[in-house]
């Protein structure tokens, strides 16, 4: 019990750590890189895609992982879904709130507006304020 509580703390600060360095490099318009799940509007409610919003040499993207862009040829039909990258220039954060799941893990929900064809982003909830000031462009 010792270990777990102690292995909690030490992942608590090296998380911490971690996303202080990553705001020191958005201020810096270094390239950041956070893990996030989209919802396309036109996909029913249960289907989010897997994959990185990155911020880096003047750009905002949101680009699906290699196994979303996989399974997007062969277990969804073409077209019904993006599986390219998406540009986030004109995201505005309309909504952030939690989302609590045993099965899946509490996740953050950032709603969007101005971005075609998403409509919220999942993100770890520690992560939530850097990707919502990196869609706010406000590092």
């Amino acid at each position: 019990m010792l270990g777990t509580v102690v292995g909690s703390l030490l992942g608590e600060g090296v998380r911490a750590r971690l996303i202080a360095r990553h705001r020191a490099r958005l201020r810096a318009r270094g390239e950041v890189r956070r893990w996030a799940l989209a919802h396309f509007t036109d996909a029913p409610d249960w289907r989010e895609m897997r994959g990185v919003i990155a911020e880096g040499h003047g750009r905002l993207t949101w680009k699906p992982s290699l196994w979303a862009r996989a399974s997007a040829f062969t277990l969804i039909p073409p077209g019904r879904w993006h599986v390219g990258v998406v540009d986030l220039a004109g995201a505005h954060v309309i909504g952030v709130r939690e989302r609590r799941s045993a099965a899946h893990g509490d996740r953050t929900i950032i709603e969007v507006a101005g971005v075609a064809g998403i409509s919220y982003f999942l993100i770890e909830p520690a992560e939530a304020a850097l990707v919502a000031s990196m869609l706010r462009g406000h590092p």
